[in-house]
């Protein structure tokens, strides 16, 4: 809910980017204004930053696949 992070947001939205939020617990306000919200719904902040160190590592290795094959 960072008011920083809510605006840059905002600002991707209204610039037309494709947007993701990865969030933890109920989303916070970040999660609706995504257009696509990979949360993690438990209360351990660990777990939350684990789950989302895999989903950013499968999103790196998409783009590195999609590289080496065009």
């Amino acid at each position: 809910n960072s008011p920083n992070v809510l605006r840059a947001m905002e600002y991707a939205t209204l610039a037309g980017c494709r947007t993701i939020a990865l969030t933890g617990r109920d989303g916070g306000a970040l999660g609706p204004m995504a257009a696509l919200n990979i949360q993690v719904p438990v209360p351990h902040m660990g777990r939350i930053e684990d789950a989302h160190m895999i989903v950013c590592h499968m999103i790196c290795y998409s783009f590195m696949d999609t590289a080496a094959t065009a």
